[in-house]
């Protein structure tokens, strides 16, 4: 009968290993990631999540199973950084009788379309083929952050140090 089987990742190209090299050493990202004091926390934030684009372009062009892995780390070292100057600029920007709150839409905003995209990039990539679905994932990653580092408040944003 029909069953799950799995490949052993030598057989799946090599990329057994990618979402491993996305979580790495945690702790040692951690331990960077709260020594970090910039100037301007939300243009990182927003540097550090453009990389989101690194991974998806080296699948993408089919690069070896290394360079996928490699910016996979590049990528969970800068979402560590960039969750962390995140989390500071907000309580540095919100009075503290707003916190939650904020926080609870923060996250509602980060997860409420995962559904809708889970739903729509699989037929897409039967459409479009895997390849430019990758591509244009890329390229929308890559165009929402441009569009946030056009955003003067974004850019010029001082989070306490």
């Amino acid at each position: 009968g029909a069953g799950l089987r799995l490949e052993p990742p030598r057989r799946c190209g090599g990329l057994g290993g990618v979402p491993h090299r996305f979580g790495g050493r945690g702790r040692g990202r951690g331990t960077i990631a709260t020594r970090a004091r910039p100037e301007r926390p939300l243009l990182l934030f927003t540097l550090c999540y453009a990389t989101f684009a690194l991974p998806i372009l080296a699948l993408a062009m089919h690069a070896p199973a290394t360079v996928v892995g490699a910016s996979a780390f590049a990528t969970g070292l800068c979402v560590v950084l960039g969750e962390s100057v995140w989390e500071g600029a907000l309580l540095h920007a919100i009075p503290d009788d707003l916190i939650s709150r904020m926080a609870a839409y923060d996250w509602l905003g980060s997860a409420a379309l995962v559904p809708l995209g889970l739903a729509v990039w699989g037929p897409l990539a039967a459409w479009l083929g895997t390849v430019a679905t990758l591509g244009l994932g890329a390229a929308i990653v890559l165009a929402a952050s441009v569009a946030l580092f056009a955003v003067p408040d974004i850019r010029h944003f001082e989070g306490g140090r």
